[in-house]
């Protein structure tokens, strides 16, 4: 069944790619003309601006392992609810290591084509990690 292959999929993108930092295997799991949709990092929009914040990311945070909370997958879309976990031990765009564990979390959702994600559309708790490694003070609570 194609969900089914498209949820493993997803589970390879994290486990063959993330976790062994194979980055080389974009090219392999990733359509030609994917397309990495991200508030957070623009520059990150085809496969090699994904290969390049992703080596960026680990730079700052060498251990960082995520784990799908969930995936729930609905024609050519899959949906994955994560968290990471890592520690800040290397610099990241404008922060300098703090050596701080730090953990977020956020949901990805991917578009397949003919068995490759094509398409990538990301939330995450950026400020909560900006705010565990000190670049963002955390609001007072009321």
């Amino acid at each position: 069944m194609a969900v089914d292959l498209n949820k493993q999929l997803v589970r390879r993108v994290v486990d063959e790619i993330w976790h062994p930092r194979r980055f080389d295997l974009i090219d392999n799991l990733f359509t030609p003309g994917f397309v990495n949709h991200d508030p957070d990092t623009p520059e990150a929009r085809d496969r090699a601006g994904y290969r390049a914040w992703a080596n960026a990311l680990l730079t700052g945070i060498p251990d960082l392992h995520v784990t799908i909370e969930d995936l729930i997958a609905e024609g050519d879309k899959v949906a994955k609810r994560w968290t990471a976990r890592g520690t800040h031990t290397g610099p990241l765009p404008g922060i300098a290591a703090s050596g701080k564990a730090v953990t977020f979390s956020g949901t990805t959702i991917y578009r397949m084509e003919d068995g490759r994600v094509a398409e990538c559309w990301w939330s995450k708790d950026m400020l909560g990690l900006l705010q565990q490694l000190g670049a963002v003070a955390a609001a007072e609570p009321a």
